[in-house]
């Protein structure tokens, strides 16, 4: 309800974000800072996941020293042994932020209040090369969206390519320095394309948890969120036609939803939302079908087949802008379950293809380094003090 309100409300928006500002100053005043400590939050607080994860896993490995704190929305209901944990929704949160000399995040780590802050260090990843305008682009955002992403105080952050840099350079005008060096949890995808061991040993893995059919070839289906309840009601009778029964007869349909969305209508698919490591369902698929969903950008790491499958394009456009257009992706694009079903069962369909080779250079053009670049700052700042 409350952030119903504060989506309709620009006078309620503009009293919370100088409320927290205020707040948060008030709490530096009486909090020290601790110079190796560091704070981790991945989609909000919702997941132990993603490019902080991929970070926190060697820096915990790499550095005994730091001092590794995880926020999360339920912390107690966090089964996995990450150290000291904060709920995110609290006065606590705000203390720890105010206590960590590092902040890393691949969204708004500051709750969409955009804290100025010399004294610390703010790392986001992001979570994806974006497709779908974003910050001041997308006219349906709200003033709150709008003002973080016009005055959030970034000193470091991640690109892939030429193309994400030009576009998040205009959509985060204070972003402080640039990272080209891919997104961090995008390690193992470099790795398996390589190492045949590896891969097959995470194919394995996710087969025989998800008792997948070893002698068919997998499809992950990884569609965006529909943020309308007209485009929700749409999609959701298309995820229920019985043309995806039917492609299950030859292919395993695994299905992972957006974060925002926890799982598939359809009793046809194998539902994979909760799985936390998208990346282990990439390297186990042949097959990529999305639509708007940038994690067409990381698959096309694998050099395996993406195929869009637009359905509601007409409706979803007027929705959402476009920085480039799907059609223009020059990926296969299908608006029809009809013909998205003939072509994934025509006899002529080659999986080995080069429709990915000149689209997964262009948007990871950069050369693999984020990880190490992040490491060496936070290691290169710790000597400074």
């Amino acid at each position: 309800m409350m952030k119903n309100l504060l989506k309709r409300n620009k006078i309620m928006a503009l009293l919370v974000t100088y409320s927290g500002i205020f707040l948060f100053k008030i709490i530096q005043k009486f909090v020290k800072i601790q110079e190796n400590r560091i704070l981790f939050v991945s989609f909000a607080g919702k997941q132990f996941s993603d490019s902080p994860k991929a970070i926190y896993e060697k820096l915990k490995d790499n550095d005994k020293s730091l001092e590794l704190v995880w926020a999360f929305v339920e912390p107690n209901k966090v089964k996995m042994d990450v150290g000291c944990k904060v709920k995110i929704n609290s006065l606590s949160y705000l203390i720890e932020l105010a206590k960590s000399k590092y902040w890393l995040s691949n969204a708004s780590i500051e709750r969409l209040i955009p804290f100025k802050s010399g004294a610390h260090v703010y790392i986001n990843t992001w979570h994806g090369t974006p497709l779908k305008k974003l910050g001041k682009d997308d006219k349906k955002s709200d003033f709150l969206v709008k003002n973080w992403y016009e005055k959030a105080d970034i000193d470091y952050f991640t690109v892939s390519s030429d193309y994400d840099f030009e576009i998040f350079k205009e959509v985060f005008p204070q972003i402080k320095h640039f990272i080209k060096g891919g997104l961090p949890r995008n390690e193992i995808l470099y790795k398996a394309k390589d190492d045949a061991i590896l891969e097959k040993g995470i194919r394995n893995k996710i087969e025989k948890l998800f008792n997948l059919d070893k002698n068919k070839k997998t499809i992950l289906y990884a569609p965006t969120f529909r943020d309308t309840r007209k485009l929700t009601e749409k999609f959701d009778q298309i995820l229920n036609n019985d043309k995806f029964n039917k492609l299950s007869e030859k292919y395993n349909i695994i299905f992972r939803g957006h974060y925002f969305k926890e799982s598939s209508n359809s009793n046809n698919m194998i539902d994979v939302s909760n799985y936390s490591d998208i990346n282990e369902l990439f390297i186990s698929a042949d097959i990529l079908i999305t639509d708007y969903s940038s994690v067409m950008f990381d698959f096309s790491i694998l050099n395996k087949k993406i195929i869009l499958f637009t359905p509601d394009y007409d409706e979803y456009v007027q929705e959402r802008g476009f920085y480039v257009k799907p059609q223009a992706l020059k990926l296969p694009i299908f608006y029809e379950i009809s013909d998205l079903f003939g072509y994934l069962t025509s006899k002529n369909l080659k999986l080995n293809t080069d429709d990915t080779l000149e689209f997964g250079h262009h948007y990871n053009m950069y050369p693999f380094t984020s990880i190490e670049e992040i490491i060496k700052l936070i290691e290169k700042k710790k000597r400074l003090l």
